[in-house]
């Protein structure tokens, strides 16, 4: 009756921890599956991306996001980047 029990108790923490690492992968996949973070587009080898639009408080954060996302990034292609629309009140340092 002990053995029923511990394989029972056993069979139980497997699945609640399968379940939590599937949730888990499911978001690494999101956010993998994400290219786009303001003005930067990810290409689809994630090696390269796009830089479409003007700066603004959000594209800070939004580059961090992205590198974040895609470590192995080396090429910022700048398409149009006409200057900024930064509005002073967010430290951006």
């Amino acid at each position: 009756m002990k053995k029923v029990v511990r394989l029972g108790m056993l069979v139980i923490v497997v699945l609640a921890f399968s379940f939590v690492s599937c949730d888990k992968d499911d978001d690494t996949v999101k956010d993998v599956k994400n290219k786009n973070y303001g003005i930067f587009t990810v290409s689809d080898d994630g090696l390269a991306a796009t830089v479409k639009g003007g700066i603004v408080d959000a594209t800070l954060q939004d580059f961090r996001k992205m590198l974040k996302a895609y470590p192995n990034l080396k090429t910022l292609n700048m398409v149009d980047v006409p200057g900024s629309n930064v509005s002073g009140d967010k430290n951006t340092d």
